[in-house]
């Protein structure tokens, strides 16, 4: 057992190769428990000890794939007050990586329109805002989510579109990768 643990993640970087198929067979059974047998919690720990591996060994692959993994889960489950949770926990993890911080603030900008009302809707972009705040490497991400917070703002989500119309027409801009929009 001590040596399927080394071939997960090898401490020593260079010397051993991280298996990935492996990596995602294990990301994907602890994906099924928590969805189709209702384990969230037993499984969101089975992925906060991989995800603890990948960051320990510095792998950059292999932890933000568990750690965007970890938000799709709680997103899945539409457990939301535990996806705040963990965006939060991981980013302030010992010696957490800021791709792998990016990558996980890029996957939950996916989630903010899914949100089922505007409560928590506004909830998970504080959150985000307040992860991003003060790093350089999200700022870009960081502007998109003030924009945000600053049409829910003067909108009051009280429009044709509901929860702020970032889901069609013209409002997809607040994502888009695009140039600035011409006031």
């Amino acid at each position: 057992m001590e040596e399927d643990d080394r071939s997960i993640a090898a401490p020593e970087g260079k010397n051993k190769a991280i298996d990935y198929d492996k990596l995602e067979r294990d990301v994907d059974l602890q994906r099924d428990v928590a969805l189709k047998e209702g384990k969230l919690t037993e499984a969101l720990d089975a992925l906060l000890g991989l995800e603890k591996q990948m960051r320990l060994a510095a792998d950059v692959v292999g932890t933000r794939t568990v750690a965007v993994a970890i938000l799709k889960v709680c997103h899945e489950a539409a457990a939301w007050k535990l996806l705040n949770e963990q965006i939060v926990a991981l980013s302030k993890r010992r010696a957490q990586l800021k791709q792998v911080v990016a990558a996980m603030v890029q996957e939950a900008m996916k989630y903010v329109d899914d949100a089922p009302d505007d409560v928590i809707r506004e909830e998970l972009i504080k959150t985000l805002s307040g992860v991003t705040a003060g790093k350089i490497y999200v700022e870009i991400e960081r502007a998109r989510l003030v924009e945000a917070a600053g049409e829910d703002e003067r909108g009051g989500g009280e429009g044709e579109g509901g929860g702020g119309g970032h889901a069609g027409g013209g409002g997809g801009d607040v994502w888009s990768h695009g140039q600035d929009r011409e006031d």
